[in-house]
């Protein structure tokens, strides 16, 4: 009896652990159940909180991926370029001689401000004064024996006429003689008289000649020495003028201005920059240069914005020609010249570096897609009749996280990011709850503002 009461017992207890067994295992498939429900939901595969149901969709309906509407908009393409700015038109600040500073403008410093004709500083000049004065002095005595000179041409050639009408009087009176001579009217020695009379009138004349040629020799030697005597007062003013540094320019004086009784050589002691006139030469890529040439060759007077890397300092600039920079390598490569308004000029100081956005010729009705919607090969990812179909697109540029194409496909539903699973043909369905094809996600949509697109190629 015991021996079965035993038996009893032990039966008793096995079925009251299986039956808790079975109890724990039915509460532990239920949560994970529960688990699963709930990530499938979190996943966009359930709504309105049936379990199941997102699963149930996705297997239906095709892969779930984010779906956005193309639109045309207006771009404003902008390439980046680097450079730095330069002053075209400057000029150094040197004395032509040395010596000792007599005379310094008043203010002249560094940064100073300066016009054209302005007298910067002057060299001691007494000793070039007195070689103008000398040089002078030649000239005028110089100018005072040529006017001799030509007065005794003029008092010769009055002279010679008088001698040659006398010529003519001693000619005419031996004509008259000799036929009185021929009929014994006169004697012979009246003939030798007239003859003697004549000659002596001839040789007077050769002989005023020869004076004249002389005199007029005199005067050619005279011209010569009043024309050294110019140059010579010429080279002397020169040398004066050379103590004197003028400002060829108007601009801003930058160096070390001397002091007055300080000693100076011809060496450069600084320069004047004319700030109103400063240019940007600014480095592209071929394609950016492409860009910014136009069918002639010539550079698009494209506008140009500039500005110092630490942003603080900003201009307007406008491109004006392209131009050959060679290197140090003897390379040869192309850079736009850009010129700063000139109200513009003092922003910007020659030798910063700056970097350049140029606003080219904006594009009208172009369609803007991110570029994860573009492969590299330009394909993109359509959805039509709930299929993915894939087609390559024009692609006109790539600036930034967006890459811009031709306006036909505005209006179509594309897909903003396919996976590498995707595959043409396939089922697809838009990730947002509620979204029907050709409905934009929010995370798809296009504004329809114009675009600046920036572009560093």
């Amino acid at each position: 009896m015991a021996r079965i009461v035993k038996i009893l017992l032990l039966s008793t207890a096995l079925v009251s652990t299986a039956g808790f067994a079975t109890w724990q295992g039915a509460r532990v498939s239920a949560a994970l159940t529960e688990e699963t429900e709930t990530a499938v939901s979190r996943r966009g595969g359930g709504s309105g909180g049936r379990p199941g149901r997102g699963t149930r969709e996705a297997a239906a309906q095709g892969e779930v991926v984010d779906i956005a509407t193309a639109q045309a908009t207006t771009m404003q393409p902008v390439s980046i370029a680097y450079g730095r700015i330069t002053a075209p038109r400057s000029a150094q600040v040197a004395a032509a001689v040395s010596g000792e500073v007599a005379f310094v403008k008043e203010g002249l410093r560094d940064g100073a401000l300066v016009e054209a004709g302005d007298v910067l500083f002057k060299i001691d000049d007494a000793e070039a004064a007195s070689t103008l004065r000398e040089a002078e002095i030649s000239q005028r005595a110089a100018e005072a024996a040529l006017e001799n000179d030509r007065r005794r041409v003029n008092e010769l050639s009055e002279e010679l006429v008088l001698l040659e009408e006398q010529l003519e009087i001693a000619q005419a009176e031996l004509e008259r003689t000799r036929p009185l001579v021929d009929r014994g009217l006169s004697g012979v020695a009246a003939l030798d008289a007239a003859r003697s009379s004549e000659l002596s009138a001839r040789q007077g004349l050769v002989a005023q000649k020869a004076s004249i040629s002389a005199a007029e020799n005199e005067v050619a030697q005279g011209e010569i020495a009043v024309e050294q005597a110019v140059l010579a007062v010429e080279r002397a003013e020169r040398a004066l003028a050379d103590h004197e540094v003028v400002a060829p320019i108007d601009g801003e004086f930058s160096g070390s201005a001397p002091l007055a009784g300080q000693s100076v050589t011809t060496a450069a002691i600084g320069e004047i920059v004319d700030l109103t006139q400063l240019e940007a030469r600014l480095e592209l890529s071929q394609a950016a240069l492409s860009r910014i040439t136009g069918a002639d060759g010539r550079a698009i007077p494209l506008e140009v914005e500039l500005r110092r890397p630490s942003g603080d300092v900003r201009a307007l600039a406008r491109i004006d020609r392209l131009a050959l920079d060679t290197s140090t390598d003897d390379s040869e490569s192309s850079v736009a010249i850009a010129t700063l308004l000139a109200e513009q000029g003092a922003r910007l100081r020659p030798g910063d570096f700056v970097e350049a956005r140029i606003l080219e010729e904006a594009l009208d009705g172009v369609v803007a897609l991110p570029v994860s919607a573009v492969s590299p090969e330009g394909r993109v990812v359509f959805v039509e009749a709930g299929q993915a179909v894939f087609e390559t697109v024009e692609v006109i540029r790539a600036s930034g996280d967006e890459v811009f194409v031709e306006g036909g496909i505005a209006g179509r539903s594309y897909v903003v990011t396919p996976g590498a699973e995707l595959t043409d043909g396939q089922a697809v369905m838009a990730q947002t709850e509620g979204a029907a094809e050709g409905e934009d996600s929010p995370a798809g949509q296009n504004g329809e503002r114009p675009r600046a697109g920036r572009d560093g190629a």
